[in-house]
Parts: structure tokens; C-alpha cells; sequence
């Protein structure tokens, strides 16, 4: 991993920058490489030990191992599943992202949610 960190950083600033092109949005480069380094590389870094760590407990065969993402709408889900799809792609790991994201309660349910726990900023 820290031989790889270098182009692996750099193609996560890349596709940040294109992103952020796209909503025509500067970028902050400190602010950028900050958040890809204690963000993106250490979510990275999480991810292949915990795929390796399962895999050990495989033996000799390798199967599929899940990782489920979950918060509020809006927290970044999608974007730190392509991310991370497009890192360890980058470093030979064979990836598949399946989004929920349509498995939401209706906005009146989310507003009443909102409204009984006005002390969660996860549900505001």
C-alpha cells in the first residue's frame, strides 16, 4: 500500500477536482489534499485491511466480502463508494458498488423523523 500511496492519492485528487468541475466549484488544494489524506486514504486503508482480515479467515479461497455504507441521504455515500471503487480498482482489487439508495421512507415520514429528534443532526 505505502509504495502505491503517492498515484493512489493523486487519482483520488484527480477525480475530486473533476467533480468539483463539474458543479463549478473551486478547490482549496490544502484543504483537498488534507481530506484525501485523513479521509480517503485512511477509508481506503480501512477497507483493504478489512477485506484482507476476512480473507485470511477463508483459507486458501477467496470470496466476496460486503461492506455496507450507511447514513442519511446526502452524507456521501455514492461518493466515497465511487472513490473507493476507483482506488482499489486502481490497486487490483476486483470491485461492485450496489447503491440502496432508492429504500428511503417518504419525505413527510423523513420530516416527521426530523421533527420527534430535533437534538440528531444526522436526521435534520
Amino acid at each position: 500500500m505505502s509504495k502505491c500511496t503517492p498515484k493512489l492519492r493523486h487519482r483520488i485528487e484527480v477525480l475530486i477536482r473533476r467533480d468539483a468541475a463539474t458543479r463549478s466549484q473551486a478547490v482549496d488544494e490544502r484543504a483537498l489534499r488534507r481530506r484525501v489524506d485523513e479521509y480517503y486514504l485512511s477509508m481506503f486503508r480501512w477497507t483493504t485491511e478489512v477485506v484482507e482480515a476476512v480473507q485470511k479467515t477463508q483459507g486458501g479461497t477467496k470470496r466476496c466480502v460486503c461492506i455496507d455504507l450507511s447514513c442519511p441521504q446526502g452524507g456521501g455515500k455514492t461518493t466515497i463508494s465511487m472513490y473507493m471503487q476507483n482506488a482499489l480498482s486502481f490497486v487490483g482489487k476486483k470491485v461492485a458498488v450496489m447503491s440502496l439508495d432508492d429504500v428511503y421512507w417518504k419525505y413527510e415520514r423523513q420530516v416527521a423523523l426530523a421533527k420527534a429528534n430535533p437534538n440528531n443532526p444526522l436526521l435534520q
